[in-house]
């Protein structure tokens, strides 16, 4: 989803430019576009196992938030995302 999203947001873009609009109002739709994208695959991430009964065990770190790697991977592209369309 996220790989899809990035590419019609790079070609609608892109077709904006060519269209001749200001280019604020291309750097803004692409900006929301990206953000629009990342909250999309954030929601389609599962969600996070829920604490054992009782808490974890006394002086145990508690896991990061993006323990799972499906969520760190998305993450990492996120930028891509924006950086792909400028």
């Amino acid at each position: 989803m996220a790989k899809r999203g990035r590419e019609f947001v790079a070609a609608f873009g892109a077709l904006l430019r060519t269209r001749r609009l200001p280019p604020l109002f291309c750097e803004a739709w692409t900006f929301g576009a990206c953000l629009a994208l990342a909250a999309a695959a954030a929601a389609a991430l599962p969600a996070p196992p829920p604490a054992a009964p009782g808490g974890a065990a006394p002086g145990a770190a508690a896991p990061p938030a993006s323990s799972s790697p499906r969520r760190a991977e998305c993450a990492a592209q996120r930028p891509l995302c924006c950086a792909a369309v400028n």
